[in-house]
């Protein structure tokens, strides 16, 4: 059991990380080819990307990891799991298609061609990413990791090796949807045989739990993104490029709880409906002591090197991006320990709980961004997030504890 907990978040952190290595590069390479006002429009390109990615995929990556892990190959409930995946990504064209004409009607902070192509790439990705859960839920994530690595490559080499060429955004993300499609290309090559004999409805079926998957990662957008989106209403490009990198850099030392967290979820999943022996409440009392410490660690590690990783981008960067990044090392410890609460909640069959905390939370850091935003610019929002990862934080604790003792009781029932 140990060695495919630790096989299985090993190569979730490989998969995450090439995934996290080609944004960072983008950023780098903006930063220093394009210059600090196209690394604000490119912040703003890469809002939009990721909302399109949540939208047309419905944000079904752990809803399918959960899902396939209880179930056996070839039966009649993992047909309709595959079935739901081509359904969500046949709907996803609609929404690409719909959703850019609809934002270009209310926002021109950037040009309808690039709406156009973020959506296209937010598709792809997030089709990607939902073949991803499918291969997590069946413990095969080192094929994951395998095709990600194989998308850095293709984003990476063509751009160190034909600098000149990607002089713009709009090229960069070009390369960027044909890097998904070969990532999307070798996952379903490993999956092949799940599609043999699978009868499509056109149905979204499982709808009645998956919504939550989908508002909880609208609502999970809102969260990771929405300050770049309402910022460019209040500062110039060139102080949202600085923000905008100092938030990549702050969810990147969060990394390691994202995925890890990500990749326990089929093994909390099992232990939760007691298909594995060991106990739900032992294995999350061990996992949360862990994930405490490393809270503690990497937000400690954030604080000591921001100077030194921001300079490793652009010296231009350091006092405003250094300086936020002094903030963001606080506010890590509670986003660190609240990726594994928040997994609890999803592998307990408690996803209606998780998605109405953080729906919660979304609305409250749009009311917060708006009002502190607009007077204290980028200090009001970095406010705004304190006060809000501290309530996912709390609450995400509380639910998790409640769950835990009714766990027992029907136990010892």
């Amino acid at each position: 059991m140990i060695k495919r907990v630790l096989a299985t978040s090993f190569n979730s952190i490989i998969s995450r990380f090439f995934i996290t290595a080609a944004n960072f590069f983008i950023v780098f390479f903006v930063s220093k080819n394009l210059g600090l006002v196209q690394l604000g429009n490119y912040g703003i390109v890469f809002f939009f990307f990721i909302f399109f990615a949540s939208a047309s995929s419905m944000s079904l990556y752990l809803f399918f990891g959960k899902e396939i892990a209880r179930y056996n190959k070839k039966t009649r409930e993992e047909l309709n799991i595959m079935s739901e995946f081509v359904s969500v990504s046949l709907l996803g064209i609609l929404l690409t298609i719909i959703l850019p004409v609809l934002f270009s009607l209310f926002y021109n902070k950037i040009d309808i061609s690039l709406l156009i192509l973020s959506s296209a790439a937010g598709y792809f990705h997030g089709v990607e990413r939902n073949l991803g859960g499918i291969l997590l839920g069946q413990e095969r994530m080192h094929l994951e990791s395998f095709g990600t690595f194989i998308s850095f490559l293709f984003v990476v080499i063509p751009m160190v090796m034909f600098e000149n060429y990607f002089y713009s955004i709009e090229k960069i993300f070009i390369l960027r949807i044909f890097a998904f499609l070969v990532a999307i290309f070798i996952k379903l090559w490993f999956l092949r045989e799940h599609f043999v004999n699978l009868r499509l409805s056109f149905k979204l079926k499982l709808f009645k739990e998956s919504k939550y998957y989908l508002f909880l990662g609208m609502s999970g957008l809102v969260l990771r993104e929405i300050d770049i989106l309402i910022l460019s209403f209040f500062v110039d490009k060139s102080l949202l490029g600085a923000y905008f990198l100092a938030l990549r850099i702050y969810y990147a030392f969060g990394l390691l709880a994202e995925v890890v967290s990500s990749g326990l979820t089929p093994f909390i999943s099992r232990f939760y409906i007691e298909k594995e022996n060991g106990g739900f409440k032992k294995f999350n009392k061990y996992m949360l002591a862990v994930f405490m410490f490393f809270a503690f660690v990497f937000s400690v590690s954030l604080l000591l090197s921001r100077n030194l990783i921001v300079e490793a981008f652009s010296v231009e960067f350091l006092s405003d991006a250094g300086k936020y990044l002094f903030y963001f090392s606080f506010i890590l410890f509670f986003r660190f320990f609240s990726f594994s609460t928040g997994i609890i909640l999803t592998a307990a069959d408690a996803q209606r709980i998780r998605f109405n905390i953080i729906f919660i939370a979304s609305l409250m850091l749009i009311f917060f961004n708006i009002v502190l935003g607009s007077q204290f610019k980028i200090t009001g929002v970095i406010i705004s997030r304190a006060i809000i990862e501290l309530f996912v934080f709390v609450f995400f604790g509380y639910f998790v504890k409640k769950i835990s003792k009714r766990y027992n009781i029907n136990r010892n029932k």
